[in-house]
């Protein structure tokens, strides 16, 4: 370790705090008071003038375009820079959060009413703590009119901020367990998925060629622009562990390839959630015709990235292949919705019922859980489901 290595050779390492994550924290008892304290503290601003240090030769300063960089983007990747991303901050707290609630989960309109800070917040041109202070003072500057657009607008930024927290909450598991990249939170689900990985649905669930058209739209959409909405996202993760049995540890890699807001703390996280190895979290299997009736219900979002689709009417835009005369070049479901979430809850259910699974859980709840209420486990045993039913349960 680098800290090891530093004390070895009487180096003195100071280490500043990030966005909220606190070093060394013995536990999460205490981290939410002491994450909220920093989002308090004053900005340090950037010194005036800089004083550049003699007789030291940078060499060659690498182009944007060096090798160093990887390959050139493709797409419609947001644009980077310390200015470009206080100009999106300023463009969402005066107007475009005005409708982050409405549109939080939809594919497509999400893009524009999104905070699309996260980026930023990943490469360090905006700070958690700063953003927190604007949107804190422009809730204070809406509360001096009474309106009822005005609520709604800071009922809106109110959430940006719960968010905001939720997403150092998980960057912050992380860092008190950076295992969690490679190994289950609980132990109990090691060995569920490794060894009946397909690599035919694999590139299926890549490509965007699955069968079911919200899960290739949003796929292709992420291929393009480098982001997409977190329900989508989880939407994604979910048909990839549940229907097609994926391991997390190879769709994981492949989705952070993807991501221009890739954060690990986020995406090991939620990918372990969204693939019920927690232990602690819900067990939740995105139903993807539900969420394509629900998000996109003119399969406009779907139409603009599955063009195969294109000339489909909404009535059979969600499921093409029950129409026998459609004939068009996208393929039929590589997996049957009912069947795939049965079979998954099965192997999911033996897991949790295995012996001392419960003491493992306790002490995941211990270590990484929030502390805003205890886990209880519910029962939810009906196996009784239609195509167009949304799972949630925990055993």
């Amino acid at each position: 370790m680098v800290l090891d290595w530093c004390k070895d050779q009487g180096i003195i390492w100071d280490e500043s705090p990030s966005n909220g994550v606190v070093r060394r924290l013995m536990n999460r008892d205490d981290w939410a008071a002491l994450r909220h304290a920093t989002m308090r503290q004053p900005l340090i601003m950037p010194p005036s003038t800089l004083t550049p240090l003699k007789d030291i030769n940078p060499g060659q300063i690498p182009s944007k375009d060096h090798a160093l960089f990887g390959q050139t983007l493709i797409g419609n990747v947001q644009k980077g820079g310390r200015s470009e991303g206080v100009n999106v901050l300023k463009s969402f707290l005066n107007d475009r959060g005005q409708r982050y609630l409405l549109t939080l989960s939809k594919p497509g309109v999400s893009a524009r009413h999104c905070s699309r800070l996260s980026a930023h917040i990943a490469y360090g041109t905006l700070s958690i703590r700063e953003i927190e202070q604007e949107t804190q003072r422009r809730i204070k500057e809406l509360s001096l009119t009474n309106s009822e657009p005005n609520a709604y607008f800071i009922r809106n930024l109110w959430a940006f901020l719960s968010r905001l927290a939720w997403r150092c909450h998980f960057v912050q598991k992380l860092e008190q367990q950076p295992c969690i990249e490679f190994r289950c939170m609980h132990p109990a689900f090691e060995g569920m998925r490794e060894d009946s990985f397909n690599d035919a649905y694999f590139d299926a669930w890549k490509q965007g060629r699955t069968g079911y058209p919200l899960v290739d739209a949003c796929m292709r959409s992420l291929h393009q622009n480098g982001w997409i909405t977190f329900r989508m996202r989880a939407m994604l993760v979910s048909f990839a562990s549940y229907h097609l049995w994926l391991d997390w540890r190879q769709t994981a890699p492949f989705m952070a390839g993807l991501f221009t807001d890739y954060e690990p703390g986020i995406h090991y996280s939620q990918f372990q959630m969204q693939s019920g190895v927690t232990g602690i979290n819900a067990v939740r299997i995105y139903n993807p015709l539900k969420q394509s009736i629900d998000q996109d219900p003119n399969g406009i979002f779907i139409k603009r990235y599955v063009p195969e689709l294109k000339n489909i009417s909404p009535t059979w835009i969600h499921e093409p292949w029950r129409n026998p005369q459609v004939l068009t070049a996208y393929p039929l479901p590589i997996v049957d919705h009912a069947l795939a979430i049965k079979q998954a809850r099965h192997q999911i259910s033996i897991r949790r019922n295995s012996q001392g699974f419960h003491e493992e859980e306790t002490a995941v709840v211990k270590k990484l859980a929030s502390r805003k209420g205890k886990v209880k486990p519910i029962a939810k045993k009906s196996d009784k489901t239609t195509p167009h039913t949304q799972l949630t349960f925990k055993f």
